[in-house]
Parts: C-alpha cells; structure tokens; sequence
C-alpha cells in the first residue's frame, strides 16, 4: 500500500468499475469455484452504495447465456454472464455461438486458475488442475465461433482486456466475446488503465 493510498482495488473491483463504465446492469451467472474474489468486489460496492451491476444467481450455465442474450436482445445493451471453467464453458457453448451468429452483444467471461492451485500461497489444492482439461484455457474453447476470446497473460492486463472485450461486443458488427479471468488475478491487486 503506497503512503496516503488506501489499499489497491482488486482485479475483481476493477473489472467491476469497467463493467459499470459500459453500462452494466446485471451480470447473470451459474458461479463457479473461481469466483469467490468477484462476490466479495460486489458485496463491498453494494456496502459503499455503488450502483451496479447487479448480480443474479442461474442455476445452468444454458440458461445464464439464455437470459444474457435475451436480455441483450430485449434491451440493446451489453449483457455478462459468468460461467465455470472448462466444463461450464462447454454448458454455455450453444449460447456463445448462438449469440455470435445472431450479433448479440455478451461479454462471456470463464474463471481459470494460472497456477492450478501449485507453488507457494496457493489458493486450492494442485488438485484443482484436473477440472482445466482444456490446454489454452477455456478461452480456446470457444474461439472458433466468438468475435474474441482470449485469456490474460498478467493480472495488469484485466483492465484493458476487459475494457477491449466490452468495446469488441458493442462495436459493429455486434457478437459474443469471451474472457478467461484467472481467479489469482482476480484476488490480487490491480489498476485502471
């Protein structure tokens, strides 16, 4: 912590505040084991009475793409859903391509693990590793049928990406883009651009 600073935003908080700066009402979910860092950023906006996004809790991870696309449609505004890695990535898949081809601006973001819960302050077990079956992250996954999708090479890159992904999706022509969000970059310290 820098003297007469007070502590660093997480990269949770700063995705948030990209998040709002688009106009972010909601970020639908089927939350995963990944996203404890972004609860706690939005626990602390709701206690220090920042607006949005609101967060809301689906069951499957076909019907959070559903109800971000269709809120994207209904609206015209840029819709987020939050999906688990690997697996979870494979439940939205439908939804990410359907939204795509159907130029409907979603940010679809997936947690990941850059350490696979390895080294020192791991957050998890190594065991951990084995629910990211898919080398390249779940962002590869999904790549061939997205505008963008791409993973983050260092936690001060999850601004900008952020901020690029939520340009992607709004700009002409509209579409699905995806991000692969390490939950170690999440949790640690981050900065605006």
């Amino acid at each position: 912590m820098a003297a007469g600073k007070g502590p660093a935003k997480t990269g949770a908080a700063v995705f948030l505040e990209v998040l709002r700066n688009y106009g972010v009402e909601y970020i639908f979910s089927s939350p995963g084991s990944e996203w404890p860092p972004l609860w706690e950023a939005l626990a602390e906006q709701k206690a220090r009475g920042i607006d949005g996004p609101t967060y809301i809790n689906i069951r499957h991870e076909d019907t959070a793409a559903g109800v971000a696309i269709g809120y994207a449609k209904a609206t015209g505004k840029l819709a987020v859903c939050l999906v688990h890695a690997s697996v979870g990535t494979l439940h939205a898949s439908m939804g990410i391509r359907a939204a795509n081809f159907e130029k409907t601006p979603v940010l679809f973001c997936a947690g990941e693990s850059v350490t696979f819960g390895e080294g020192d302050g791991a957050w998890v077990g190594a065991q951990w590793g084995r629910y990211l079956a898919d080398y390249g992250g779940p962002a590869r996954v999904v790549e061939p049928f997205t505008k963008a999708s791409y993973g983050l090479p260092t936690p001060n890159t999850l601004a900008g990406a952020t901020h690029r992904a939520c340009q992607m999706a709004v700009n002409a022509p509209q579409g699905a883009v995806f991000l692969s969000l390490p939950f170690e970059y999440l949790a640690a310290p981050a900065v605006l651009p």
